[in-house]
């Protein structure tokens, strides 16, 4: 599988929830009601995981694991609880607290959010993994660097585009889909290549390679 394709499912999937999730938290603040802000994080959340999932699984499918179904579902449910708890997270006192922190200070707090958060997405997969390749739980730590990476490059990100929020329209909507598709590829190109590696291993050549040791 190249890795170029698997940050691809990303790309398409992250920009359309983002694009969602900005419209649909804007929407919620300015109506004051956490309710509706809740509800378009978790339909975009719905609408990442689900596309996210389908473009992963077509890339998958030709390997015949006969995992393309719970994989879908996985997906969603990683991203549903991940996307959740960045809400919950971003809301609290905590958050609130840590605005008045250095800009470092928040990157760092972003670093280790977006790893727990890439963790909780990976964590559903890393299950319907078992059985198909070896040490499938590394995919949860692969899930965790990528977005221990991802999150504060969006962070830097917003920070840049907001100084250049004064750009002509079009050029800003340029800044934006290049910044994004950059760090989309960043992260697709670590989970693409942790899958690399998973896929070299599955269990019985694992097994196979233990027995060869033994002997």
């Amino acid at each position: 599988m190249k890795v170029r394709r698997w940050f691809a499912p990303s790309l398409v999937a992250g920009w359309i929830a983002v694009s969602v999730l900005s419209e649909t938290v804007a929407a919620g603040f300015a109506a004051l009601t956490v309710a509706t802000t809740a509800a378009g994080v978790a339909t975009a959340a719905l609408l990442e995981g689900t596309l996210l999932g389908f473009g992963q699984q077509r890339l998958l499918r030709p390997l015949k694991l006969d995992i393309e179904r719970g994989w879908v579902v996985a997906t969603i449910v990683g991203a549903l609880v991940a996307r959740v708890v960045e809400f919950a997270a971003d809301g609290s006192a905590a958050a609130m607290a840590a605005s008045a922190w250095s800009f470092g200070a928040q990157i760092g707090a972003g670093a280790a959010l977006g790893a727990f958060a890439g963790a909780l997405m990976a964590l559903p997969q890393s299950v319907v993994l078992r059985g198909h390749v070896a040490g499938a739980a590394w995919w949860i730590f692969a899930r965790a660097l990528a977005w221990g990476v991802g999150l504060p490059l969006l962070m830097f990100a917003a920070s840049v585009i907001a100084h250049a929020s004064s750009a002509p329209p079009l050029v800003l909507l340029g800044i934006v889909l290049t910044v994004f598709a950059a760090i989309a590829a960043i992260v697709g190109a670590i989970e693409g290549l942790a899958m690399d590696r998973l896929l070299a291993h599955p269990p019985h050549r694992a097994g196979a390679a233990s027995a060869s040791a033994r002997a």
